[in-house]
C-alpha cells in the first residue's frame, strides 16, 4: 500500500487566519481523508486544510 509523509499542515479558519504545523506524519494514502476529518472535528471554524506531503512506496 502506498504511504505518504506529511511534512506541513496549514489550517485556515473562516476568517482567513492560518495556523501551520511542521511535523512528519506517515500515513497510508487511504487514511488521509480520515485524518483530515479528525482535524476538522477538533478545530474551531476550519475552512480548509493544506497538506504538504510526498508519496513513498508503491501500491
Amino acid at each position: 500500500m502506498s504511504e505518504i509523509v506529511i511534512t506541513k499542515i496549514t489550517v485556515v479558519d473562516a476568517d482567513g487566519q492560518r495556523t501551520s504545523h511542521s511535523r512528519r506524519y506517515v500515513l497510508s494514502k487511504s487514511d488521509l481523508e480520515e485524518y483530515r476529518e479528525s482535524i476538522v472535528q477538533n478545530g474551531n471554524d476550519v475552512d480548509h486544510i493544506l497538506f504538504v506531503y510526498e508519496e513513498v512506496g508503491d501500491d
